[in-house]
């Protein structure tokens, strides 16, 4: 045993150690407390609602319009120069020009043949006039509606001065299509045949009133058609 002196402590093993530092490094009774970590409760999710789509409108083919009936555009008509002089007048302006075949005319036209003359108008409806010598006649109407290549309307109306004219006037039976020929103060209407229609001049004038002659007789048929309406002869407008 060794001595001591007064001063001296004696320090048991493990001492001035923290306990559980001490008891880290040896096995004895006490353990360690371990501390769980501190579970966090987690919201459980909520399952979101994905809406539905609505099914896509499909849209609906709207029927297709009927293309309208539309006019046979000008010009009306056709010349076929057969034989003699030909001579046309525009618009009733009193100049007669010469004519040669494939010459186009519109309404209000006229047209006339010398004595030795003869020509051929083509309408596009299929209808033909054929002018003999000395005649001498005016377009004073000529309409033509289609629909889908068929006619649908057809008038024609020729106003005959003097002469006579062979015609073939194409028959539309199942649509409007009067056809007319005016000759002095009497209208003859077609249906749709083949047939001569002849006036005389001089028979024809003598029936017609003075300025209406004059305007006739210079060439002016525009003129002179619009005299014979003012003097109350029946030619429809």
């Amino acid at each position: 045993m060794s001595a001591c002196g007064e001063d001296e402590t004696v320090s048991a093993p493990g001492a001035g150690i923290p306990e559980q530092t001490a008891l880290s490094g040896v096995t004895g009774s006490k353990t360690a407390a371990v501390i769980e970590p501190e579970k966090i409760p987690t919201a459980t999710p909520v399952p979101t609602k994905v809406p539905a789509e609505e099914p896509a409108e499909v849209p609906t083919e709207e029927p297709a319009e009927e293309p309208a009936a539309l006019s046979t555009p000008v010009p009306a008509l056709e010349v076929d120069l057969l034989a003699g002089l030909i001579e046309v007048q525009r618009g009733g302006d009193g100049k007669w020009l010469p004519a040669e075949s494939g010459a186009l005319m519109w309404t209000g036209d006229a047209i006339r043949t010398n004595e030795g003359g003869q020509a051929g108008l083509s309408f596009p409806d299929g209808s033909s006039v054929i002018l003999q010598g000395s005649t001498t006649l005016m377009i004073d109407r000529f309409f033509l509606r289609t629909q889908n290549n068929d006619v649908v309307e057809r008038f024609g109306r020729i106003v005959l001065f003097n002469g006579s004219v062979a015609f073939n006037v194409q028959p539309f039976p199942n649509v409007p299509s009067p056809w007319e020929f005016v000759t002095g103060s009497e209208i003859v209407g077609i249906t749709g045949t083949s047939g001569v229609m002849a006036i005389d001049a001089t028979d024809a004038m003598a029936s017609l009133p003075a300025n209406v002659r004059e305007l006739a007789e210079s060439g002016d048929m525009q003129g002179a058609l619009a005299a014979a309406d003012e003097a109350g002869i029946d030619v429809p407008a």
